[in-house]
């Protein structure tokens, strides 16, 4: 065992086969195990054991964060994602997951600065590129919503245009008509679905923007229609 003083605090390292993990992680995966099976108090209580160890550990803020949030602890789970952000800036879900929850609570100024940051984030280095793009996807997708519910269809429909624009081959299923597709769906159909969703809303937006409005802000006129080929 050797006990060192870093930046995050003390850390603890065990070693067992050849192989080293700090006390820290060691709780943090613990953690995500008994969150995986639902027992979320005894998850939550490993995730903070893990950050007595070591405090800078994003992921576990996040966690804790979720688990928070799950439990309808809104204002402890703001903080959990903060400080998630606080030690791992490109950490695009704990962006997303904190705009959402400004959403929620009708802190929707906060929630759309939330999202374009989320939408802006440079994930050059990362070990998971392809999460990271789905993720700032979804921001974008979140904010244009929440501006066509707030009446701002132009900037609606500049959000939705955006997300198809930036929206990888990858792109995950989304709750609404393509999760209900059933578990066979071909993955090709669901990014021409969320395409067309898409580019059909924002192309309604357009349409009943204020006209001054339209060309004022859009700049290239309404979203194109050729993006339902884009696959």
């Amino acid at each position: 065992m050797e006990v060192t003083v870093g930046e995050g605090g003390v850390e603890v390292t065990v070693g067992e086969g050849g192989v080293e993990v700090t006390v820290g992680e060691a709780y943090g995966n613990l953690g995500s195990v008994l969150s995986s099976k639902g027992r979320t108090e005894e998850a939550e209580w490993a995730f903070r054991m893990a950050l007595r160890y070591r405090v800078n550990m994003a992921d576990v803020h996040y966690n804790i964060g979720v688990l928070l949030q799950g439990k309808e602890h809104f204002q402890e789970a703001i903080k959990s994602y903060e400080l998630a952000i606080h030690y791992r800036p490109s950490l695009a879900l704990a962006y997303l997951n904190l705009g959402q929850l400004l959403e929620r609570l009708s802190r929707c100024e906060e929630a759309v600065l939330m999202y374009r940051r989320c939408s802006r984030l440079d994930g050059t280095g990362l070990k998971d590129p392809r999460a990271h793009e789905a993720t700032r996807v979804s921001a974008l997708l979140h904010l244009g919503r929440l501006y066509a519910d707030q009446g701002r269809l132009t900037e609606a429909a500049q959000a939705y245009q955006e997300a198809v624009d930036k929206m990888p081959e990858y792109f995950p299923p989304q709750e609404g008509h393509v999760a209900r597709m059933g578990p066979n769906r071909d993955s090709n159909l669901d990014r021409l679905v969320i395409r067309s969703l898409v580019c059909c809303e924002s192309d309604t937006l357009y349409h009943l923007a204020p006209k001054g409005a339209r060309s004022h802000n859009m700049g290239h006129g309404p979203p194109d229609p050729r993006c339902l080929r884009v696959i």
